[in-house]
């Protein structure tokens, strides 16, 4: 959560293949009941869109026999109420911080998985930049408190013959940017590593 003494924005993010609106109206007004002031419009709640994570939490038919299993109001409930408890804790911890964006050009994380489909496109045909925001504690040693970035990528490495739980490629880089490089890329158990630890990533 973020705030300038005029506006206060938040960005949730979760390890979901997407986020439907009714899901974000949820959050908000669980939130909003235990004392958060950020507006609906300017809460933001981002899905990782991890094929082995989250589902079965939207009630749009042609969603869940696609890609997200058939609603289930026990998981919607629990996922709305961690991600409004996550707020929570954010509203209740702000202090004062200092923000830092930056960008860079990357080549060689993705490519155009449509190429085949297109005699218009190829594997490079993707835009490269990587965009990131940081938030630190005031001061020359600030603390590192929040990270948010963006590429457009689409990260998935397990198939559809994985049945484990699994934040994927962007848990993967969640942790290794919180907690360091012991884990490998897709490692099966980074899903409930950091699920049980931190569920949703608050800035």
């Amino acid at each position: 959560i973020i705030s300038n003494g005029l506006r206060t924005v938040a960005i949730v993010t979760l390890d979901a293949i997407a986020t439907d609106a009714d899901f974000v109206a949820a959050v908000h007004r669980k939130a909003a009941a235990q004392g958060v002031t950020v507006a609906h419009d300017d809460l933001m709640v981002c899905s990782s869109h991890s094929h082995s994570s989250l589902g079965a939490v939207t009630k749009r038919m042609f969603w869940a026999l696609a890609a997200a299993d058939l609603y289930v109001d026990r998981v919607f409930q629990e996922a709305t109420d961690k991600a409004a408890r996550a707020l929570v804790e954010a509203h209740r911890s702000m202090a004062p911080a200092v923000i830092g964006i930056g960008r860079e050009t990357i080549t060689t994380v993705t490519r155009n998985r449509r190429h085949a489909d297109s005699p218009d496109l190829l594997p490079d045909s993707i835009d490269p930049e990587l965009l990131v925001v940081r938030v630190d504690r005031p001061g020359a040693n600030g603390a590192p408190v929040a990270t948010v970035w963006n590429i457009p990528i689409h990260g998935t490495h397990f198939g559809t013959d994985n049945l484990e739980f699994s934040a994927d490629i962007m848990g993967t880089l969640f942790y290794r940017t919180f907690f360091g490089n012991q884990l490998q890329l897709g490692d099966l158990s980074m899903g409930s590593t950091i699920a049980t630890m931190m569920f949703i990533i608050i800035l």
